[in-house]
């Protein structure tokens, strides 16, 4: 006797191809959750990175304007001499 399985599953109804289910139902969750916490710590590493970026162009900006006192302090110190 033939089995024939009249119930679909949601990929076969939403892409036409029956998906075998590699993961069990008691481990979906943890699965799901273990996937939700590594993109989490993605996503902090991409902000975190961004803000690294950033604080490295300021200092970069300051280094920059404080060279351009050191004449101006030369100067300053060479009067007070």
């Amino acid at each position: 006797m033939t089995r024939i399985n009249f119930l679909i599953g949601w990929s076969e109804r939403s892409i036409g191809i029956a998906l075998p289910n590699t993961i069990p139902p008691a481990l979906r969750l943890p699965v799901l959750a273990l996937a939700a916490a590594i993109g989490l710590v993605i996503l902090l590493f991409a902000v975190q990175a961004a803000r690294l970026r950033s604080v490295e162009r300021e200092g970069a900006a300051f280094d920059g304007r404080l060279s351009a006192l050191d004449a101006e302090v030369a100067r300053v110190r060479a009067v007070e001499r």
